[in-house]
């Protein structure tokens, strides 16, 4: 699958999208809801939150990149 590709498969399905950005914020109140006040910052919470700012952040640069590159 080639970078065209996904991006159309992408368009075609922008629901997909939508679950995906939705998911992230509801799973990271949900998170924080299940350990507590102060306590982000202990094992494994803080592992869990790394994954969700990972999973926010690489699809954030893969677009900044594609706009670069087709500008």
């Amino acid at each position: 699958m080639t970078v065209r590709d996904l991006v159309f498969t992408v368009g075609d399905y922008p629901w997909i999208l939508l679950v995906y950005f939705i998911g992230l914020p509801l799973s990271a109140y949900i998170i924080g809801k299940l350990h507590g006040t102060g306590k982000g910052g202990l094992s494994p919470w803080k592992q869990f939150y790394s994954v969700i700012i990972y999973l926010c952040a690489v699809p954030g640069v893969f677009s900044a990149v594609l706009t670069v590159s087709t500008a």
